[in-house]
């Protein structure tokens, strides 16, 4: 079932995934970028998934995601308003039963903490799935 939502309507735990344009580096008004994923890397994570979703974040609360901006790129905080200006649209995948009692509050610390110590992306986990975990992805995103 798809609803559409508005922005302020997010809650922790929720899962963003954006599709972004492919002629140029999504940025914000001063014009730094917000994230960005290489072309090569694009065509491979668009056939890999069969999806045209190429970047995802965690909704901190109703108004902030956590996400990696580049592989290379510390995971940090950004305004979801500022990452929702950059692309062309986004999905929002919502467990309910996730994230009651102290969940978020346990969700939000660690968030903090990766964000806090500086960590980045992590590429070697991804890699690590493999082409094995591809079948499971359900097609539904395309």
């Amino acid at each position: 079932m798809s609803i559409i939502i508005q922005p302020n309507q997010l809650k922790p735990g929720d899962v963003v995934l954006f599709v972004s344009g492919d002629d140029k580096k999504p940025a914000d008004p001063k014009g730094v970028p917000r994230w960005y994923v290489r072309k090569s890397a694009v065509k491979r994570i668009r056939k890999e998934t069969n999806s045209n979703y190429t970047h995802a974040a965690i909704c901190y609360d109703s108004t902030t995601i956590v996400h990696a901006p580049s592989p290379s790129a510390p995971v940090m905080k950004t305004p979801i308003q500022e990452l929702l200006a950059c692309c062309k649209y986004a999905a929002v995948f919502r467990n309910p039963f996730a994230f009651g009692g102290d969940r978020v509050k346990k969700l939000q610390m660690f968030l903090d903490k990766v964000v806090w110590e500086g960590r980045p992306y992590n590429t070697e986990g991804v890699r690590a799935l493999g082409v094995t975990a591809l079948p499971r992805l359900d097609n539904s995103l395309v």
